[in-house]
């Protein structure tokens, strides 16, 4: 299991996510975005926007980009 923080994967910030492959870790930030949101959390309710905002181009980029760095994340 890797860990890594909201923020270093784009969000705001300092949460730990954790996962055992890329996609737990995306589908697990993407899920305490939306959690925090919930709450009223202006600034991750923003970076909701900002995501959905991007292209489906510039999604698989970030997504790509963050699979490659998993290896090289701390272990949890």
């Amino acid at each position: 299991m890797k860990k890594t923080t909201c923020k270093t994967i784009g969000g705001v910030c300092d949460e730990e996510i954790r996962g055992e492959t890329a996609e737990e870790l995306m589908a697990n930030g993407k899920q305490h975005l939306h959690d925090a949101a919930e709450t009223g959390d202006e600034d991750h309710k923003g970076v909701i926007q900002k995501m959905e905002q991007m292209s489906e181009e510039d999604r698989k980029k970030w997504a790509e980009e963050l699979t490659n760095k998993f290896d090289a994340l701390e272990e949890a």
